[in-house]
């Protein structure tokens, strides 16, 4: 599924693809058409997309040549922009669509299921010098009940832009690149029932939940040489706020509303384990009941991915969570939860001339 979108990406943005099956053949006519060569991608016999290996970020024909396993298929590119880089950069930070099984749940009611839907929508300025992503983000779970209900589901959607300061900086050197994002987000259940029960407890079942944020980003991405493996990371710090206008006014004071968010994400060029990533969210500001170092200010999250060789667009992972409930109206149980599932790429891209 990769390969075709990769496809259809390069006709999208413009440049012109040289392919040829034949290695020997490709090699040689990757260099005398469509003029200058700017990028070449290699791609090995089980077809590893070029998203997850150093062998896809246009490294040279002499290199394509060292393929242990064969190399089956080349994609030339000539008078590609430094856009189409920040397209693959911003790509690592976009969230994938999952369903997942809670395999362990701590104070967390029991779920037959759990989705989130996350296609990515990218308009990129063609010199490259800052991206746009729309996506229309959903989550919702399946309760073990009478029915099976899916239950006052997340919505939300966002726009995040990013932008790379160094209009020099290229990819394919396997230099580090620094870039920027700002994003405007929105979450809210579509309920509109009483925030709380008769009784004062948060009415996680139909109670109207809606709150919306900015957040400022810095993330870092480096091409790390650890003497048994090569690969690719991103190192990301972001400030969260919470904004006033149409957000509950029953979270005041018990909703955190300042947060800073880390995260580290190694993809690994090995034909099984594909992705390592952690996540820790620090809550900062006054919530009610709690101290200024009390441990439920913090979440974790550790997610690894991992697939078969042959299996293209798709990965399967196994993730830990510990801190507060995600989901909406149930903000205010603590869980921890070990997931199991299967995530898939939803994601397209457009040039702005």
């Amino acid at each position: 599924m990769k390969t075709v979108f990769v496809l259809f990406a390069v006709l999208m943005i413009g440049v012109t693809p040289a392919l040829a099956q034949d290695v020997r053949q490709s090699l040689a006519a990757c260099a005398t058409s469509g003029g200058p060569l700017e990028q070449l991608e290699c791609y090995d016999a089980i077809g590893i997309p070029p998203f997850l290996t150093r062998d896809g970020l246009g490294q040279s024909a002499a290199r394509c040549a060292t393929i242990d396993d064969g190399l089956d298929r080349l994609v030339c590119y000539h008078g590609l922009t430094p856009g189409n880089r920040l397209m693959d950069l911003v790509h690592y930070q976009s969230e994938q669509s999952e369903l997942s099984y809670a395999a362990y749940r701590h104070n967390s009611p029991k779920t037959i299921l759990e989705a989130r839907i996350a296609p990515h929508l990218f308009l990129n300025e063609y010199s490259g010098r800052w991206a746009l992503e729309v996506t229309p983000k959903v989550r919702m779970r399946i309760f073990k009940a009478d029915s099976s209900p899916v239950r006052s589901p997340s919505f939300m959607p966002r726009v995040t832009l990013y932008f790379v300061a160094d209009r020099e900086w290229r990819r394919e050197d396997n230099e580090a690149g620094t870039f920027l994002s700002a994003r405007i987000s929105h979450h809210s259940n579509g309920q509109d029932g009483d925030f709380f029960n008769a009784d004062g407890s948060i009415n996680s079942v139909d109670g109207s939940f809606s709150t919306n944020f900015a957040e400022l980003g810095l993330h870092r991405l480096f091409f790390p040489s650890w003497g048994w493996v090569d690969g690719i990371a991103v190192a990301s710090l972001s400030f969260e706020s919470h904004l006033w206008f149409n957000q509950s006014p029953e979270l005041e004071g018990i909703y955190s509303e300042r947060r800073l968010n880390a995260r580290f994400d190694y993809l690994h060029p090995g034909n099984v384990l594909k992705e390592i990533d952690f996540d820790l969210v620090l809550m900062l500001d006054k919530v009610e009941g709690w101290s200024g170092f009390d441990s439920r200010r913090a979440n974790w999250e550790v997610t690894v991915r991992f697939a078969p060789p042959t299996l293209q667009g798709a990965t399967f992972f196994t993730k830990l969570y510990w801190g507060q409930d995600y989901y909406n109206m149930r903000f205010n149980d603590r869980v921890r939860l070990l997931q199991v599932g299967l995530n898939v790429d939803f994601f397209t891209w457009a040039p702005v001339n």
